[in-house]
């Protein structure tokens, strides 16, 4: 058997050497290097379950710190798994201090704001009122522009304002409730012009959506108890409704069904 031997051609170019990889392991505590504190940080960020509420490399940079410290302060050699969880704890740790921070709940419904921390920050804080300006300036204002005020006009709002409602205050005064709701308005306009003394007044942005008193009697004429009536609750065009059913008019249109129904048999 002859064996060939290859000898590479004189016209190619002389290989250049390879440049050697140089291993910057430097040595820290416990037999440990750099590198091992890489790979321990990378698998604590791989096995870290749940929500979180920093990046990647966020997390990588605080399992990293913390497996650092956990080697220095060891008093023996920790092991690979101690590292980790030393990681994960860190990890952890700031997620919760975060959630905590934001209001974040991560017990039941994870991901949404707990209702405590909005009822705290945005309840309170809406109603907080860091200067009596408001209130102040109210209450001068009031009695300077209420003299402006006509008698009529003065007596219709202020029964407006005791009574709540315009049919009340239209019976306290003896008047219909059209007449109250005229020269209340009325009121209003010259008080908002005072208001605005010199300057021209905004347009009307709102409206009074006083609720009327409930009936007392069904359309029939029969007192409304709880004996006699009940809230039927029903839907109407997607969106819920309340009716006041009166019993006695159930039942009398049921009597009057049932002769109707009476009077076609023996027919």
């Amino acid at each position: 058997m002859t064996q060939l031997t290859y000898y590479p051609p004189r016209d190619d170019p002389t290989p250049e050497p390879e440049t050697p990889v140089i291993d910057c392991r430097d040595g820290l505590r416990w037999g440990y290097v750099v590198a091992d504190l890489d790979r321990i940080a990378r698998m604590a960020l791989s096995r870290q379950v749940g929500l979180h509420t920093f990046e990647p490399a966020e997390r990588y940079e605080i399992a990293w710190s913390a497996i650092a410290l956990e080697l220095y302060a060891a008093a023996e050699r920790p092991t690979v798994g101690d590292l980790i969880s030393a990681g994960w704890n860190a990890i952890a740790k700031t997620n919760a201090d975060q959630a905590r921070h934001h209001g974040r709940d991560r017990i039941r419904y994870k991901g949404t704001t707990r209702s405590s921390f909005r009822k705290y920050w945005g309840d309170a804080a809406s109603l907080h009122t860091s200067s009596p300006e408001g209130g102040i300036v109210e209450r001068l204002a009031l009695e300077q522009i209420w003299p402006m005020l006509t008698a009529g006009q003065q007596e219709a709002l202020a029964a407006l304002a005791v009574h709540g409602s315009v049919a009340a205050a239209a019976q306290a005064l003896g008047k219909t409730s059209t007449a109250v709701h005229v020269i209340a308005r009325a009121g209003r306009l010259r008080f908002k012009q005072w208001w605005h003394e010199g300057e021209t007044p905004s347009r009307p942005w709102g409206r009074d959506r006083r609720r009327a008193e409930p009936a007392t009697h069904c359309p029939a004429g029969h007192e409304r108890t709880s004996e006699t009536s009940y809230v039927k609750h029903t839907m109407r065009g997607g969106k819920p409704k309340q009716q006041i059913i009166c019993r006695i008019c159930r039942e009398e249109r049921r009597a009057a069904g049932n002769v109707r129904k009476a009077m076609a048999v023996t027919a």
